[in-house]
């Protein structure tokens, strides 16, 4: 709740993963047109609380102020290992939804 876990595939150093500084969380939604893609709509940078890395440290929990329900997350990681030419993919995508009961 409040927040994304991101899993990787490789342990990450904890210190890095900790920083607040190591992630940039934007949130839009997307113009429907005929063509492919649109324009990015509501697009704003999202205020992150805290990250909590996972004690084997191969994820972290990203918390956020406020979620958008219906709102696609774009995340931009950077700094997470101590070679940063070992990390990749540096970006992911999550649309936020929510389950019908």
């Amino acid at each position: 709740r409040g927040g994304f876990r991101i899993t990787f595939t490789r342990p990450v150093n904890r210190e890095k993963a900790a920083d607040v500084a190591s992630y940039s969380v934007v949130s839009a939604t997307r113009e429907s047109t005929p063509a492919y893609g649109g324009d990015d709509l509501n697009r704003r940078s999202e205020a992150i609380r805290r990250v909590s890395v996972a004690p084997d440290a191969k994820s972290v929990t990203v918390q956020l102020e406020e979620l958008r329900e219906g709102f696609v997350y774009e995340f931009r990681l950077k700094n997470l290992v101590d070679n940063p030419d070992r990390f990749y993919p540096a970006e992911a995508y999550y649309s936020l939804t929510r389950r019908r009961r």
